[in-house]
């Protein structure tokens, strides 16, 4: 379940980084809350099961991506304290 979320955190994360102008304006907003939002719960069940080595390489991809949003530093935060459990980070 844990290495499905991870893989669902990256894809939420390309998707939130990359160029949603296609999505009518008056829906943008409300897409990315929704994405904000499965993407905060992915990574609750995440951090509750310690990480493996081979967890590292597409949760720094997350962690990448929460660090160019201020507002996520507290989850970037997280997702680095977790990955530093695996002694690899």
């Amino acid at each position: 379940m844990k290495q499905k979320m991870l893989l669902r955190l990256r894809d939420i994360a390309q998707t939130l980084d990359s160029d949603l102008s296609w999505i009518d304006a008056s829906h943008r907003r409300d897409f990315f809350e929704r994405l904000e939002a499965e993407r905060d719960e992915a990574l609750d069940i995440v951090l509750a099961d310690p990480p493996e080595a081979e967890d590292i390489a597409v949760a720094q991809r997350v962690l990448d991506h929460l660090r160019r949003a201020p507002k996520d530093a507290t989850l970037a935060d997280a997702l680095e304290g977790w990955m530093n459990q695996a002694g690899i980070a």
